[in-house]
């Protein structure tokens, strides 16, 4: 069913997100979401609420957040959030000088911790075990072969981008070695096509000189024979 009338146009933000340039989420996240209406007057409200992907609620009072519910501005305290979980955060606006309620969701996934690898923790001074006495030893905190889902989805886009560079590359080159190759075929064929065509022309050139000199020889012959029988008949009589 389509209804009439005019509505709040609003928009969100997440702008501690954008401050970090992380558009995830974990426990220890601070987050700060702005709404903001393009066409309302003096007279809006907000009314934040907010879901997780499997339908639970999480509750927004003094407690969770730093501004409660109402308002078009939200910040969450640190700890409130759970690890894994997909959250959606909605504000409703509404004027008095509109008809309706406008509605703008925005949708926060989750910052995955890593895992696997080994991490060693061992004091400062270079001795090797012993107790570590607190705010009074240094300390050397060292984890390596540490992963997470992202930092393994970037390697394979990685290594995807690399061989596909390679594959053009490659590819370039073969390409150029089969042009050249044609080309220099293609050369040697027209080549070798012109020699015949000259050396044709030579040998038949050469056959019809040839031809024309013994036909004159033949044709200077046959008038001698002529003559002489002719001088025979002559000096008979």
């Amino acid at each position: 069913m389509v209804l009439s009338g005019r509505i709040p146009m609003v928009y969100l933000e997440c702008v501690s997100c954008k401050a970090r340039s992380i558009y995830k989420v974990s426990q220890n996240s601070y987050v700060y979401l702005a709404g903001t209406c393009t066409n309302c007057h003096h007279f809006h409200r907000g009314r934040w609420t907010a879901v997780t992907l499997r339908n639970e609620t999480l509750v927004l009072d003094s407690s969770s957040t730093t501004t409660g519910r109402d308002g078009m501005n939200l910040v969450l305290r640190q700890g409130i959030l759970r690890d894994g979980d997909s959250y959606v955060f909605t504000l409703h606006v509404t004027d008095g000088n509109m008809d309706r309620e406008g509605v703008a969701s925005i949708t926060l996934q989750p910052n995955m911790p890593p895992g696997g690898g080994d991490c060693d923790l061992r004091a400062g001074g270079g001795g090797e075990g012993g107790p570590i006495r607190t705010l009074v030893d240094r300390v050397h905190f060292n984890c390596s072969g540490r992963h997470t889902l992202y930092s393994t989805l970037l390697c394979y886009i990685l290594l995807y981008y690399i061989l596909l560079y390679y594959i053009l590359l490659y590819s370039t080159i073969f390409n150029s070695i089969l042009l050249y190759a044609t080309l220099l075929y293609s050369t040697i064929i027209y080549s070798i096509l012109l020699y015949s065509i000259l050396l044709y022309s030579t040998l038949f050139y050469y056959t019809l000189l040839c031809s024309t000199v013994l036909y004159s020889i033949l044709l200077y012959s046959t008038l001698f024979s002529y003559t002489l029988l002719y001088s025979t008949i002559i000096y008979s009589i």
